[in-house]
This record gives structure tokens, C-alpha cells and sequence, in this order.
């Protein structure tokens, strides 16, 4: 249900912003129109494509408002009905003992920040893997971020015939906020993994967090041998979430406002 509410949340705000470019497109277009007629109460000379764009922005901005309106309710709905089953929970918790130990002021559904249009980012995360574990978690997990709104890095969906892989690594590696590493037997043994987290190593020198690791089929001690500084750093385990809940995670991570603040 979590999740379900921050694709929602996110869609909003995308569609927030969408409105916010038709309206500023629209507030061209009628200085455009005014300025084009000869006197006050003459036909506008602008041409008629202008007309046009025009109307079909205000036909979309009615529709995205439509929508945003929908989707407002479908929220309210989705936080009703979390509040009647943690009621439940409270009800039942209360009946066989104390229920100090639940929450009662934490927000399950805190509202997404959006990466600000002034990021220095083109990227939100990289998805730093071996080609052994895309199947099962790395193309998954770029989908699982990209339906929460954020923007991947993923090889899969970036790179094209002809491009240079180191070149483009680089590009994805200097051109995104986090890295999301997924450690796994496979990862500790490739060459071009170990270069993509000396990079975000380096990076995380200068600029704090920026590697989000996840740990996939390996063992601490397999972790340990291989970097103690990454085995001391908290990670997500594909063995205890589902990827799902490891990409919602992620993206309230990403989406802190003091995470989308442009590094100095």
C-alpha cells in the first residue's frame, strides 16, 4: 500500500510540474497574441498555429488537473484505509498487552521531494551490478525506481550501439546523485564493478553519502574480506525485502531535501 501511494505522490508532482510548463507556454503565447493586434478591439495577426498550441494547452492543462484531482482522491482513500487497519493493529496490540512500543507519529506516507530543476544531476542513481545479477535484480530495481519517479542510470535503458563504455560509465558514474551498488558474489569478482565503486569511493570522499549498497546472496564475511569500510556501511538485503521495498527505500533516501541540495 506504501508503495502503491508514492507512485501516486510522484505522478502528481510530475504532473504539477508538466502544468507548470504548459501554464508559463501559455502565458507566452497570449503576450505573443496581444502584441500582434493592431489596436484594442482588432483581430489578433498572430498565426492561426499559435491559436492552435494555445487551446491545445489549455485542454491539457485541464485534463492534467483532472487527473491530479483523481489521483488526490485515490490518496485520501489509500491513507483511510492504512489508518483503519493501524487502528486494527492498535485494538488488537492493546487487547494482549502495552502498545507503547508502536509508533504513533510517524508518517507512512511522507510526501516525495522532488529532485530540484537546479540539480547539477541528470541522473538520481547509478546502478552499479555484475551482468550475472540483472535478471533477478538489477533490471527489476531500475524499474521498481523509475515507477517511484526517479531517474536511473541503468545500462540497459542508457547505453546504445556505439558507445563508448568507459566514456558512458564515467558520464553516469560524475552525473548522478547515489550510487546503488548491488554486492554479490559475482560483483566481488569483476573488474569493471570494482572500477564503478572506486569512483562513487572517491566521490563519497568529497561529497558524504552517495553509495547505497545492497547485498544480494553474499555473506558478511565475503563482504569483509573484500572492503571492510563497505561492510561497515548499513546496507539493504534482497534475503529481508523484497525489491519493491528496497527501491522505496532508496527513494526516500534520494528525495530527503537535504539529499537534493547541489553538492558544493
Amino acid at each position: 500500500m506504501q508503495v502503491e501511494v508514492w507512485k501516486m505522490q510522484f505522478k502528481v508532482r510530475e504532473l504539477e510540474q508538466n502544468c507548470e510548463a504548459m501554464q508559463a507556454r501559455l502565458d507566452a503565447l497570449e503576450k505573443q497574441i496581444n502584441r500582434s493586434r493592431s489596436g484594442r478591439f482588432q483581430k489578433s495577426s498572430a498565426p492561426e498555429s499559435v491559436f492552435e498550441e494555445r487551446e491545445g494547452l489549455i485542454m491539457g492543462i485541464a485534463e492534467d488537473h483532472h487527473v491530479i484531482r483523481k489521483l488526490h482522491e485515490s490518496i485520501t482513500h489509500k491513507r483511510k484505509e492504512w489508518a483503519e487497519i493501524e487502528t486494527e493493529v492498535r485494538r488488537i496490540y492493546g487487547a494482549v498487552g502495552s502498545t507503547s512500543h508502536l509508533p504513533s507519529d510517524v508518517d507512512m506516507f511522507p510526501t516525495p521531494s522532488m529532485p530540484k530543476p537546479t540539480s547539477p544531476y541528470q541522473f538520481d542513481t547509478f546502478i552499479s551490478h555484475a551482468a550475472e545479477d540483472k535478471d533477478l535484480v538489477a533490471r527489476p530495481l531500475s524499474r521498481n525506481l523509475g515507477d517511484l519517479g526517479l531517474r536511473v542510470w541503468y545500462d540497459e535503458t542508457v547505453l546504445e550501439v556505439g558507445d563508448s563504455l568507459r566514456r558512458s560509465i564515467d558520464f553516469g558514474l560524475s552525473k548522478s546523485r547515489f550510487g546503488v551498488v548491488v554486492i554479490s558474489p559475482a560483483c566481488l569478482s569483476k573488474r569493471w564493478t570494482q572500477y564503478e565503486l572506486d569512483s562513487l569511493n572517491a566521490r563519497q570522499i568529497d561529497s558524504g553519502k552517495i553509495i547505497l549498497p545492497i547485498w544480494h546472496k553474499v555473506s558478511k564475511d565475503e563482504v569483509l574480506e573484500y572492503s571492510p569500510k563497505l561492510a561497515d556501511t548499513l546496507a539493504l538485503h534482497t534475503s529481508a525485502c523484497t525489491l519493491e521495498e528496497i527501491a522505496l527505500s532508496i527513494a526516500l533516501v534520494v528525495t530527503k531535501p537535504q539529499n537534493n541540495t547541489p553538492s558544493p
